[in-house]
């Protein structure tokens, strides 16, 4: 039996949610953001107790916002500073509404943004390090998931990109950049040895900082 929590569900929801919205435009609209703070609380509560170990606000969020980008994406025919905007104005909004959904909402927005439009990466670099450097560290944690979708698509422009946060004097940019180089099963390139060269000299660098972090990434690879 599917769970009422799957993915695939929690999207078909979310899009009978998006058709109901009349003012995607208005992005000053704060019921917007309170409706769609609303919709993310209603598929957390409705995930089943014995599924709560592997399923949270990470999880609701990810498939909420893919579902929305998709809607979005396929409807309004926006550009991408549209997109950047929802996905400023849906933080904004998360903070004002102490709403740790509504943050990783827009905060996984981003990554579908990206993954969908990797070619406007310089446009979504001050948003990124915005976040990087802010100091709740869930939203820094989360904004990771922005650099691995483009880790993905352009390779080389994010590694140019990871140069500065590398050698960078703030803690969380340096940050930024070794948690984005994990050799993730999902990013093939990052543990094939006879491309992610660029990388560990990224992370050669990063051990003048965190010598025992940089050892203990390094052991995944042997």
């Amino acid at each position: 039996m599917v769970s009422i929590s799957s993915a695939k569900l929690i999207q078909e929801r979310t899009i009978r949610f998006c058709l109901n919205i009349s003012d995607w435009d208005c992005l000053e609209n704060p019921q917007l953001y309170k409706k769609l703070d609303e919709h993310l609380q209603k598929e957390y509560d409705i995930i089943p107790d014995k599924e709560r170990v592997g399923k949270g606000t990470v999880y609701i969020a990810k498939y909420v916002a893919k579902a929305t980008f998709i809607y979005l994406d396929t409807n309004s025919k926006q550009k991408t500073r549209y997109y950047i905007a929802f996905s400023e104005r849906s933080f904004e909004q998360g903070e004002k509404l102490k709403s740790s959904l509504l943050k990783h909402f827009s905060l996984l927005v981003l990554s579908e943004i990206i993954s969908s439009y990797p070619k406007c990466f310089e446009e979504y670099i001050p948003l990124i390090k915005r976040w990087a450097l802010h100091e709740d560290w869930i939203v820094r944690e989360t904004i990771g998931h922005s650099i691995r979708a483009v880790l993905k698509k352009i390779p080389k422009k994010t590694m140019k990109f990871l140069k500065d946060p590398s050698k960078s004097t703030e803690e969380n940019l340096r940050r930024l950049a070794s948690e984005s180089l994990r050799p993730l099963a999902d990013i093939k390139w990052l543990r094939d040895p006879t491309k992610n060269h660029i990388q560990f000299s990224k992370l050669i660098r990063l051990t003048k900082y965190t010598p025992e972090k940089m050892r203990n990434l390094m052991k995944m690879w042997i």
